[in-house]
């Protein structure tokens, strides 16, 4: 398997990983991603609706936690919860 990298030559820090293909049917697919990355006190509450919804949340969640991500809003968890 190959590891994930960054990309800093996207407008965004972006986390890419060759076996993302949950990311196809994310319900923020398309979104602005800096919804996703705010400050450490936001509480996400709009961004936390739609994922609720979304059918791979958990696949969003498992990608940050395996790949110790720190920022921004993965899987419906903001990162003050993902800390272990």
């Amino acid at each position: 398997m190959q590891e994930p990298f960054l990309d800093t030559d996207l407008p965004l820090l972006t986390v890419i990983d060759p076996n993302s293909e949950w990311r196809d049917s994310a319900l923020c697919r398309g979104a602005d991603v800096s919804q996703y990355f705010q400050d450490k006190h936001s509480d996400y509450s709009r961004q936390r609706i739609t994922c609720a919804e979304c059918p791979v949340r958990l696949d969003c969640l498992n990608f940050a936690l395996d790949n110790g991500i720190r920022e921004g809003l993965w899987g419906g968890l903001p990162p003050r919860n993902r800390v272990a």
